[in-house]
Protein backbone atom coordinates (compact mmCIF):
# COMPACT_ATOMS: atom_id res chain seq x y z
CA UNK A 1 0.00 0.00 0.00
CA UNK A 2 1.16 3.64 -1.24
CA UNK A 3 2.68 5.31 1.89
CA UNK A 4 1.17 9.10 1.66
CA UNK A 5 1.84 10.45 5.38
CA UNK A 6 -1.49 9.88 7.34
CA UNK A 7 -1.04 6.06 7.52
CA UNK A 8 1.24 4.11 9.20
CA UNK A 9 2.88 1.68 6.71
CA UNK A 10 5.22 -1.01 8.57
CA UNK A 11 7.29 -1.32 5.16
CA UNK A 12 8.41 1.84 5.87
CA UNK A 13 9.04 1.25 9.52
CA UNK A 14 12.64 3.61 9.72
CA UNK A 15 11.30 5.85 11.72
CA UNK A 16 10.76 6.34 15.53
CA UNK A 17 6.94 6.71 14.59
CA UNK A 18 7.10 2.70 13.96
CA UNK A 19 8.61 1.99 17.24
CA UNK A 20 5.66 4.38 18.92
CA UNK A 21 2.65 2.36 17.11
CA UNK A 22 4.79 -1.35 17.60
CA UNK A 23 4.90 0.55 21.05
CA UNK A 24 1.11 0.66 21.68
CA UNK A 25 -0.03 -2.78 20.04
CA UNK A 26 2.23 -4.48 22.49
CA UNK A 27 0.88 -2.73 24.95
CA UNK A 28 -3.16 -3.36 24.08
CA UNK A 29 -2.22 -7.15 23.39
CA UNK A 30 -1.99 -7.39 26.84
CA UNK A 31 -5.64 -7.01 27.51
CA UNK A 32 -6.61 -8.79 24.56
CA UNK A 33 -6.11 -12.38 25.24
CA UNK A 34 -9.12 -14.38 24.22
CA UNK A 35 -10.91 -11.46 23.91
CA UNK A 36 -12.79 -10.01 21.19
CA UNK A 37 -11.34 -7.09 20.15
CA UNK A 38 -11.97 -3.71 17.54
CA UNK A 39 -9.31 -2.36 15.70
CA UNK A 40 -10.75 0.94 14.65
CA UNK A 41 -9.27 2.79 11.89
CA UNK A 42 -6.67 -0.22 11.66
CA UNK A 43 -4.97 1.23 8.63
CA UNK A 44 -3.11 -1.77 6.53
CA UNK A 45 -3.99 -4.01 9.26
CA UNK A 46 -0.84 -4.66 10.84
CA UNK A 47 -2.05 -4.57 13.98
CA UNK A 48 -5.03 -6.04 13.94
CA UNK A 49 -3.03 -9.28 12.32
CA UNK A 50 -0.87 -8.26 15.59
CA UNK A 51 -3.51 -8.85 18.25
CA UNK A 52 -5.19 -11.37 16.71
CA UNK A 53 -2.58 -13.93 17.75
CA UNK A 54 -3.93 -13.98 21.34
CA UNK A 55 -6.87 -12.63 20.68
CA UNK A 56 -10.45 -14.83 20.25
CA UNK A 57 -12.34 -12.73 17.33
CA UNK A 58 -10.52 -9.48 15.84
CA UNK A 59 -12.35 -6.92 13.51
CA UNK A 60 -10.32 -4.22 11.68
CA UNK A 61 -12.20 -1.69 10.48
CA UNK A 62 -10.95 1.70 8.60
CA UNK A 63 -13.05 4.53 6.28
CA UNK A 64 -10.20 3.43 3.27
CA UNK A 65 -11.72 0.64 1.09
CA UNK A 66 -8.14 0.42 -0.30
CA UNK A 67 -6.49 0.20 3.26
CA UNK A 68 -9.39 -2.58 3.82
CA UNK A 69 -9.02 -4.48 0.71
CA UNK A 70 -4.57 -4.14 1.09
CA UNK A 71 -5.41 -5.47 4.46
CA UNK A 72 -7.80 -8.63 3.72
CA UNK A 73 -5.10 -9.98 0.71
CA UNK A 74 -2.32 -9.44 3.44
CA UNK A 75 -3.20 -10.68 6.72
CA UNK A 76 -5.83 -13.46 6.40
CA UNK A 77 -6.62 -15.93 9.47
CA UNK A 78 -9.65 -17.43 10.64
CA UNK A 79 -10.13 -14.89 14.22
CA UNK A 80 -9.23 -12.05 11.47
CA UNK A 81 -12.01 -9.95 9.87
CA UNK A 82 -11.57 -6.52 8.30
CA UNK A 83 -14.34 -3.80 7.19
CA UNK A 84 -15.24 -0.79 5.48
CA UNK A 85 -16.31 1.73 8.26
CA UNK A 86 -16.86 4.92 10.06
CA UNK A 87 -15.78 6.07 13.12
CA UNK A 88 -19.23 7.83 14.21
CA UNK A 89 -20.98 4.87 12.70
CA UNK A 90 -19.22 1.45 13.55
CA UNK A 91 -20.88 -1.63 11.43
CA UNK A 92 -21.11 -4.04 14.68
CA UNK A 93 -23.90 -4.78 16.70
CA UNK A 94 -24.25 -3.65 20.35
CA UNK A 95 -22.51 -4.64 23.60
CA UNK A 96 -20.45 -7.32 21.00
CA UNK A 97 -16.80 -6.13 21.81
CA UNK A 98 -14.50 -6.79 24.86
CA UNK A 99 -11.90 -4.23 23.92
CA UNK A 100 -12.36 -1.09 21.26
CA UNK A 101 -8.28 -0.10 20.28
CA UNK A 102 -7.95 3.02 18.64
CA UNK A 103 -4.71 4.92 17.60
CA UNK A 104 -3.76 8.11 16.22
CA UNK A 105 -8.05 8.41 15.28
CA UNK A 106 -9.47 10.72 17.10
CA UNK A 107 -7.98 13.56 16.35
CA UNK A 108 -8.30 12.67 12.05
CA UNK A 109 -12.23 14.23 12.84
CA UNK A 110 -14.22 16.70 13.78
CA UNK A 111 -15.30 17.34 17.29
CA UNK A 112 -19.25 16.68 16.38
CA UNK A 113 -17.67 13.46 15.08
CA UNK A 114 -15.47 12.80 17.95
CA UNK A 115 -19.01 12.60 20.28
CA UNK A 116 -20.49 10.30 18.03
CA UNK A 117 -17.38 8.15 17.65
CA UNK A 118 -16.93 7.61 21.51
CA UNK A 119 -21.34 6.84 21.81
CA UNK A 120 -20.34 4.27 19.01
CA UNK A 121 -17.87 2.83 21.44
CA UNK A 122 -20.06 2.88 24.19
CA UNK A 123 -22.60 1.04 22.26
CA UNK A 124 -20.72 -1.67 20.90
CA UNK A 125 -18.78 -2.35 24.18
CA UNK A 126 -19.83 -4.92 26.61
CA UNK A 127 -20.59 -3.78 30.38
CA UNK A 128 -17.43 -4.12 31.31
CA UNK A 129 -15.56 -3.22 27.92
CA UNK A 130 -12.37 -1.20 28.18
CA UNK A 131 -11.29 1.51 25.69
CA UNK A 132 -7.94 1.74 24.60
CA UNK A 133 -7.07 5.13 23.07
CA UNK A 134 -3.96 7.14 22.16
CA UNK A 135 -3.70 10.90 20.78
CA UNK A 136 -0.90 13.48 20.62
CA UNK A 137 -0.53 16.11 23.31
CA UNK A 138 -1.84 19.13 21.17
CA UNK A 139 1.11 21.17 23.38
CA UNK A 140 4.04 19.11 22.77
CA UNK A 141 2.89 17.66 19.41
CA UNK A 142 1.84 20.98 18.05
CA UNK A 143 2.20 24.30 19.88
CA UNK A 144 5.79 23.55 21.04
CA UNK A 145 7.30 23.43 18.30
CA UNK A 146 4.67 25.70 15.61
CA UNK A 147 3.46 22.64 14.09
CA UNK A 148 0.54 21.58 12.43
CA UNK A 149 -0.36 18.07 10.83
CA UNK A 150 -2.42 18.58 7.74
CA UNK A 151 -4.28 14.97 9.04
CA UNK A 152 -5.11 16.04 12.30
CA UNK A 153 -8.25 18.33 12.68
CA UNK A 154 -8.70 18.70 16.31
CA UNK A 155 -6.38 17.68 18.78
CA UNK A 156 -6.57 17.50 22.53
CA UNK A 157 -4.64 18.82 25.55
CA UNK A 158 -3.91 16.78 28.01
CA UNK A 159 -6.46 17.66 30.97
CA UNK A 160 -8.63 18.79 27.86
CA UNK A 161 -8.44 15.14 27.14
CA UNK A 162 -9.29 13.32 30.53
CA UNK A 163 -12.53 15.32 30.77
CA UNK A 164 -13.30 14.33 27.32
CA UNK A 165 -13.38 11.08 28.15
CA UNK A 166 -14.84 11.36 31.86
CA UNK A 167 -17.87 12.51 29.72
CA UNK A 168 -18.01 8.92 28.14
CA UNK A 169 -16.81 6.61 30.85
CA UNK A 170 -17.02 6.23 34.82
CA UNK A 171 -13.24 5.48 35.27
CA UNK A 172 -9.87 6.34 33.35
CA UNK A 173 -6.01 6.06 33.74
CA UNK A 174 -4.12 8.56 31.60
CA UNK A 175 -0.29 7.94 30.49
CA UNK A 176 2.28 9.33 28.05
CA UNK A 177 4.32 8.10 25.59
CA UNK A 178 7.39 9.62 23.90
CA UNK A 179 10.05 8.00 21.80
CA UNK A 180 13.77 8.50 23.58
CA UNK A 181 16.83 6.98 22.14
CA UNK A 182 17.68 4.94 26.10
CA UNK A 183 20.20 2.59 27.05
CA UNK A 184 18.90 -0.06 29.72
CA UNK A 185 20.12 -1.35 32.79
CA UNK A 186 18.71 -4.19 34.15
CA UNK A 187 19.06 -5.77 37.73
CA UNK A 188 15.84 -7.25 38.55
CA UNK A 189 15.49 -4.77 41.26
CA UNK A 190 12.16 -3.02 41.76
CA UNK A 191 13.23 0.27 42.16
CA UNK A 192 13.91 1.39 38.80
CA UNK A 193 15.33 5.00 37.59
CA UNK A 194 15.28 7.44 34.73
CA UNK A 195 18.15 9.46 33.74
CA UNK A 196 17.90 12.43 31.32
CA UNK A 197 20.79 12.97 29.23
CA UNK A 198 20.95 16.73 27.47
CA UNK A 199 23.60 18.66 25.19
CA UNK A 200 23.33 21.94 27.02
CA UNK A 201 26.31 24.95 26.04
CA UNK A 202 28.07 22.27 24.14
CA UNK A 203 28.15 19.92 26.81
CA UNK A 204 26.38 17.14 27.76
CA UNK A 205 24.29 17.12 31.16
CA UNK A 206 23.25 14.22 33.20
CA UNK A 207 19.93 14.38 35.58
CA UNK A 208 17.61 12.46 37.49
CA UNK A 209 14.70 14.91 37.00
CA UNK A 210 11.20 13.66 35.92
CA UNK A 211 10.87 13.56 32.56
CA UNK A 212 8.20 15.47 31.18
CA UNK A 213 7.92 15.78 27.53
CA UNK A 214 5.35 13.50 26.14
CA UNK A 215 4.47 13.74 22.13
CA UNK A 216 1.42 11.26 22.90
CA UNK A 217 -1.66 10.68 25.30
CA UNK A 218 -2.48 7.43 26.07
CA UNK A 219 -5.63 5.89 27.99
CA UNK A 220 -7.67 2.89 29.50
CA UNK A 221 -11.05 3.60 30.01
CA UNK A 222 -14.21 1.43 31.14
CA UNK A 223 -17.43 1.92 33.40
CA UNK A 224 -15.90 -0.75 35.17
CA UNK A 225 -13.42 -0.53 38.54
CA UNK A 226 -9.78 -0.61 36.57
CA UNK A 227 -7.90 -1.35 40.25
CA UNK A 228 -6.99 -4.90 39.75
CA UNK A 229 -6.26 -4.22 35.70
CA UNK A 230 -2.98 -4.49 35.48
CA UNK A 231 -1.89 -0.91 33.86
CA UNK A 232 1.98 -1.03 33.33
CA UNK A 233 4.18 1.22 32.78
CA UNK A 234 6.67 -0.40 29.99
CA UNK A 235 9.37 0.36 27.10
CA UNK A 236 9.32 -0.90 24.01
CA UNK A 237 13.31 -2.07 23.12
CA UNK A 238 14.48 -3.02 19.63
CA UNK A 239 16.44 -6.07 20.77
CA UNK A 240 17.54 -7.00 17.13
CA UNK A 241 18.90 -3.05 16.44
CA UNK A 242 17.06 -3.20 13.25
CA UNK A 243 14.81 -0.07 13.61
CA UNK A 244 18.07 1.51 15.18
CA UNK A 245 19.75 0.33 11.51
CA UNK A 246 16.95 2.08 9.35
CA UNK A 247 17.24 4.69 11.66
CA UNK A 248 20.68 5.89 11.01
CA UNK A 249 20.81 4.41 7.16
CA UNK A 250 19.79 7.37 5.35
CA UNK A 251 19.78 5.30 2.30
CA UNK A 252 16.83 3.26 3.63
CA UNK A 253 14.66 6.22 4.49
CA UNK A 254 11.94 8.00 2.36
CA UNK A 255 12.02 11.05 0.55
CA UNK A 256 9.28 13.54 1.29
CA UNK A 257 9.19 15.61 -1.84
CA UNK A 258 6.35 18.69 -1.55
CA UNK A 259 4.49 21.07 -3.99
CA UNK A 260 2.96 24.39 -2.80
CA UNK A 261 0.24 25.97 -4.07
CA UNK A 262 0.37 29.76 -3.39
CA UNK A 263 -3.02 31.32 -2.96
CA UNK A 264 -3.57 34.74 -1.82
CA UNK A 265 0.03 34.92 -2.42
CA UNK A 266 1.25 32.82 0.40
CA UNK A 267 2.51 29.17 0.93
CA UNK A 268 0.37 26.39 3.28
CA UNK A 269 0.95 23.11 4.42
CA UNK A 270 -3.71 22.78 3.73
CA UNK A 271 -2.94 23.88 0.18
CA UNK A 272 0.10 21.59 -0.95
CA UNK A 273 0.70 18.12 -2.17
CA UNK A 274 3.35 15.39 -0.76
CA UNK A 275 4.90 12.45 -2.73
CA UNK A 276 7.42 9.57 -1.02
CA UNK A 277 9.94 8.58 -3.18
CA UNK A 278 12.87 5.83 -2.29
CA UNK A 279 16.12 7.27 -1.95
CA UNK A 280 17.97 4.79 -4.77
CA UNK A 281 19.91 7.63 -6.59
CA UNK A 282 17.09 6.78 -9.75
CA UNK A 283 15.80 9.43 -12.08
CA UNK A 284 12.24 9.88 -10.83
CA UNK A 285 9.27 11.98 -12.30
CA UNK A 286 7.16 13.75 -9.90
CA UNK A 287 3.58 14.83 -11.70
CA UNK A 288 1.50 16.81 -9.66
CA UNK A 289 -1.77 18.62 -10.60
CA UNK A 290 -2.96 22.11 -10.27
CA UNK A 291 -6.07 23.18 -8.68
CA UNK A 292 -6.44 26.17 -10.69
CA UNK A 293 -10.45 25.33 -11.85
CA UNK A 294 -11.23 25.84 -7.96
CA UNK A 295 -9.37 29.03 -7.13
CA UNK A 296 -6.66 31.49 -9.05
CA UNK A 297 -2.55 30.00 -8.11
CA UNK A 298 -0.40 32.82 -8.12
CA UNK A 299 3.19 30.90 -7.30
CA UNK A 300 4.43 27.53 -6.68
CA UNK A 301 7.03 26.53 -4.47
CA UNK A 302 8.71 22.65 -5.00
CA UNK A 303 10.45 21.42 -1.68
CA UNK A 304 12.50 18.52 -3.03
CA UNK A 305 13.12 17.09 0.68
CA UNK A 306 12.38 17.86 4.27
CA UNK A 307 16.45 17.81 5.02
CA UNK A 308 19.28 18.52 3.31
CA UNK A 309 19.44 17.23 -0.17
CA UNK A 310 21.57 17.34 -3.09
CA UNK A 311 19.63 17.15 -6.46
CA UNK A 312 19.81 17.15 -10.13
CA UNK A 313 17.22 19.04 -11.83
CA UNK A 314 16.99 17.44 -15.20
CA UNK A 315 13.39 19.16 -16.36
CA UNK A 316 10.39 21.30 -15.15
CA UNK A 317 7.34 21.67 -17.32
CA UNK A 318 3.84 22.60 -17.11
CA UNK A 319 1.24 20.59 -19.39
CA UNK A 320 -2.52 20.46 -20.47
CA UNK A 321 -4.46 18.81 -22.59
CA UNK A 322 -2.60 20.70 -25.72
CA UNK A 323 0.49 22.49 -24.53
CA UNK A 324 3.44 21.73 -22.55
CA UNK A 325 6.00 24.86 -21.12
CA UNK A 326 9.19 24.20 -20.03
CA UNK A 327 10.07 26.24 -16.88
CA UNK A 328 13.53 24.16 -16.52
CA UNK A 329 14.97 28.15 -16.38
CA UNK A 330 13.17 29.47 -14.34
CA UNK A 331 14.00 28.05 -11.23
CA UNK A 332 15.10 30.57 -8.49
CA UNK A 333 15.99 28.56 -5.16
CA UNK A 334 17.90 28.19 -1.56
CA UNK A 335 20.35 26.27 -2.63
CA UNK A 336 24.01 27.07 -1.14
CA UNK A 337 25.28 25.68 -4.26
CA UNK A 338 24.36 25.49 -8.15
CA UNK A 339 26.34 23.75 -10.67
CA UNK A 340 25.37 22.60 -13.85
CA UNK A 341 21.55 21.88 -12.93
CA UNK A 342 22.71 19.99 -9.73
CA UNK A 343 21.48 21.84 -6.23
CA UNK A 344 23.27 21.62 -3.23
CA UNK A 345 20.35 22.40 -0.51
CA UNK A 346 22.22 22.91 3.44
CA UNK A 347 19.20 24.03 4.66
CA UNK A 348 16.70 21.66 6.00
CA UNK A 349 13.85 23.53 4.59
CA UNK A 350 15.05 23.29 0.42
CA UNK A 351 12.85 25.01 -1.12
CA UNK A 352 12.64 25.63 -5.14
CA UNK A 353 10.17 28.46 -6.42
CA UNK A 354 9.18 29.11 -10.22
CA UNK A 355 9.76 32.64 -11.70
CA UNK A 356 6.08 32.01 -13.65
CA UNK A 357 3.21 34.62 -13.67
CA UNK A 358 0.27 33.75 -12.23
CA UNK A 359 -1.97 34.02 -15.37
CA UNK A 360 0.27 31.32 -17.18
CA UNK A 361 0.25 29.18 -14.25
CA UNK A 362 -3.23 29.06 -14.76
CA UNK A 363 -3.81 27.78 -18.26
CA UNK A 364 -2.24 24.32 -16.99
CA UNK A 365 -3.44 21.40 -15.13
CA UNK A 366 -0.62 19.86 -13.87
CA UNK A 367 3.35 19.83 -13.52
CA UNK A 368 5.94 17.35 -14.05
CA UNK A 369 9.91 17.53 -12.56
CA UNK A 370 12.08 15.12 -13.33
CA UNK A 371 14.88 15.01 -10.90
CA UNK A 372 17.81 12.61 -9.61
CA UNK A 373 18.43 12.66 -6.05
CA UNK A 374 22.02 12.31 -5.22
CA UNK A 375 22.33 13.09 -1.42
CA UNK A 376 20.13 13.38 1.16
CA UNK A 377 20.02 14.19 5.17
CA UNK A 378 23.68 13.73 6.30
CA UNK A 379 25.35 12.48 3.48
CA UNK A 380 24.12 15.74 1.70
CA UNK A 381 25.60 17.76 4.19
CA UNK A 382 29.20 15.82 4.31
CA UNK A 383 28.86 16.25 -0.04
CA UNK A 384 28.11 20.03 0.04
CA UNK A 385 31.19 20.19 2.39
CA UNK A 386 33.32 18.74 0.11
CA UNK A 387 31.73 20.60 -2.69
CA UNK A 388 32.57 23.33 -0.71
CA UNK A 389 36.00 22.03 0.22
CA UNK A 390 36.41 21.85 -3.81
CA UNK A 391 35.68 25.13 -4.00
CA UNK A 392 37.70 26.31 -1.95
CA UNK A 393 40.74 24.52 -3.21
CA UNK A 394 40.04 25.63 -6.81
CA UNK A 395 40.02 29.09 -5.36
CA UNK A 396 43.13 29.00 -3.25
CA UNK A 397 45.26 26.94 -6.50
CA UNK A 398 43.80 30.07 -8.83
CA UNK A 399 45.11 32.73 -6.18
CA UNK A 400 48.63 31.33 -5.95
CA UNK A 401 48.29 31.18 -9.76
CA UNK A 402 47.77 34.64 -9.25
CA UNK A 403 50.36 35.13 -6.09
CA UNK A 404 53.40 33.31 -8.84
CA UNK A 405 52.31 35.52 -11.63
CA UNK A 406 52.62 38.79 -8.80
CA UNK A 407 55.66 37.83 -7.84
CA UNK A 408 56.83 37.72 -11.80
CA UNK A 409 55.98 40.69 -12.18
CA UNK A 410 57.73 41.88 -9.62
CA UNK A 411 60.85 40.15 -10.60
CA UNK A 412 60.39 41.51 -13.88
CA UNK A 413 59.66 45.20 -12.41
CA UNK A 414 62.77 44.95 -9.85
CA UNK A 415 64.49 44.09 -13.24
CA UNK A 416 63.96 47.05 -15.13
CA UNK A 417 64.20 49.25 -12.34
CA UNK A 418 67.76 47.74 -11.70
CA UNK A 419 68.42 49.03 -15.21
CA UNK A 420 67.03 52.47 -14.83
CA UNK A 421 69.13 52.84 -12.25
CA UNK A 422 72.28 51.96 -13.80
CA UNK A 423 71.20 54.16 -17.16
CA UNK A 424 70.83 56.92 -14.32
CA UNK A 425 74.07 56.01 -12.57
CA UNK A 426 75.60 56.42 -16.11
CA UNK A 427 73.84 59.66 -16.99
CA UNK A 428 75.01 61.27 -13.80
CA UNK A 429 78.86 60.32 -14.78
CA UNK A 430 78.52 62.28 -18.14
CA UNK A 431 76.87 65.12 -16.55
CA UNK A 432 79.66 65.55 -13.99
CA UNK A 433 82.32 64.53 -17.11
CA UNK A 434 80.56 67.91 -18.80
CA UNK A 435 80.40 69.92 -15.68
CA UNK A 436 84.47 68.70 -15.22
CA UNK A 437 85.17 70.29 -19.07
CA UNK A 438 83.16 73.40 -18.31
CA UNK A 439 84.61 74.75 -15.34
CA UNK A 440 88.31 73.82 -16.42
CA UNK A 441 91.31 76.02 -17.23
CA UNK A 442 91.63 74.77 -21.19
CA UNK A 443 87.69 75.65 -21.32
CA UNK A 444 87.94 79.47 -20.07
CA UNK A 445 91.47 79.74 -21.98
CA UNK A 446 89.79 78.64 -25.00
CA UNK A 447 86.91 80.47 -25.19
CA UNK A 448 88.14 83.73 -27.39
CA UNK A 449 88.69 81.52 -29.55
CA UNK A 450 85.66 79.11 -29.48
CA UNK A 451 84.03 82.97 -30.20
CA UNK A 452 86.08 83.70 -33.05
CA UNK A 453 85.51 80.53 -34.91
CA UNK A 454 81.70 81.10 -34.72
CA UNK A 455 82.06 84.32 -35.83
CA UNK A 456 84.24 83.63 -39.01
CA UNK A 457 81.20 80.43 -39.85
CA UNK A 458 78.88 83.21 -39.73
CA UNK A 459 80.74 85.69 -42.37
CA UNK A 460 81.35 82.60 -44.19
CA UNK A 461 78.02 81.57 -43.98
CA UNK A 462 76.51 84.81 -45.62
CA UNK A 463 78.74 84.46 -48.82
Amino acid sequence: MKFTGERFVPEFFGTQIAIEHWHRYIFASSFCKNRIVLDIACGEGYGSYFISKVAKKVYGIDISEEAIEHAKSKYIKENLEFLVGDVANIPLPDKSIDIVVSFETIEHVPEVAQKKFLHEVKRILKRDGLFICSTPDKYYYSDLYNYKNEFHIKEFYKDEFLNFLKEFFANNILGVQHFYPSSIMDFKKDEFKIFGVDYINEEFIATEKEIDRFNYLISVSSDSNLNNLSVFSSANVDIGNKWVEELTDESKQLIMAQLFYGKEEQFNEKDSERQFIPSDKDIYTLKFSINSKDVKIFSLRFDPASRPVVCKINKVVLKNVKHTFDITDKIKSNALIIHDGTYYFSSFDPQIYFNVEADVINKYDSIEIELLYLYHGWEALNEIINQLESEINTKNSYISHLENEISKKNSHISELENEISKKNSHISELENEVIGYVTSKSWKITRPLRKAKRLIKRILGRR
